[in-house]
């Protein structure tokens, strides 16, 4: 399948193998991270990586690495630059595991053949159920 793996560079590998390189896989991840946490303003890390603290230090310190939210910050404005919200989780107010199991009704489908009857046959039937 692959050739010789010793004299091929990293990159060759990553494109035979249709896989993405690391930093391309890493920032897809962020963002998918960013954008589920932008979505659940709840969530305890949202405060951290959407209103982040000390950015002007980050800034004159380029040797410090800085926190998610301020890596992750043009990314998401590139992705997003007109800052349209994207919309909240909710959680409904009922467990759906609580809620009673929808009886269906099968007496049409079993009660004759589909080729052999009429449509008025299924029209009465229906309003009877």
């Amino acid at each position: 399948m692959f050739r010789s793996l010793q004299n091929l560079p990293k990159d060759s590998l990553q494109v035979e193998a249709n896989e993405p390189s690391l930093t391309l896989r890493r920032e897809q991840l962020s963002l998918q991270y960013a954008i589920k946490l932008q979505a659940n303003p709840r969530n305890p890390a949202y405060a951290a990586v959407f209103e982040p603290k000390y950015e002007a230090l980050f800034g004159v310190k380029p040797s410090c690495i800085p926190p998610f939210g301020i890596r992750i910050a043009s990314a998401l404005r590139s992705v997003n630059p007109h800052n349209i919200p994207i919309s909240k989780i909710t959680v409904p107010p009922v467990a759906p595991w609580t809620l009673a199991k929808p009886r269906v009704l099968l007496d049409l489908h079993h009660a004759t053949a589909k080729g052999s009857t009429t449509p008025e046959i299924y029209l009465s039937k229906s309003v009877k159920l």
